[in-house]
C-alpha cells in the first residue's frame, strides 16, 4: 500500500512541505544514484590521501615550529 504525502507527513512528524521538497529533490538527482560508483570511489580515495598528507605535513611543521622555539629559549 503506497502511503499518501499527509499520511507520511503524520506518520514521521515533519511537515508535508519538507517530504514534498525531499522527493523532488530525490527527482532531480536519481541520476547520481546510478553514477559510475568506481570513479566516486577513486576521487574519495585521492581526496583521503591529499588529507593525509596535509595532515602529516601540518604535523611535521607542528614539531619543527615546537623544536626550533625550544631551542631558543
Amino acid at each position: 500500500m503506497q502511503k499518501t504525502i499527509p499520511q507520511l507527513a503524520d506518520e514521521y512528524g515533519v511537515h508535508p512541505t519538507r517530504i514534498s521538497n525531499w522527493k523532488k529533490q530525490f527527482l532531480e538527482n536519481i541520476s547520481s544514484v546510478f553514477e559510475n560508483k568506481e570513479n566516486n570511489a577513486e576521487k574519495t580515495y585521492q581526496k583521503a590521501r591529499i588529507t593525509i598528507q596535509l595532515v602529516s605535513e601540518s604535523q611535521k611543521t607542528s614539531v619543527f615550529v615546537k623544536e626550533h622555539f625550544s631551542r631558543g629559549s
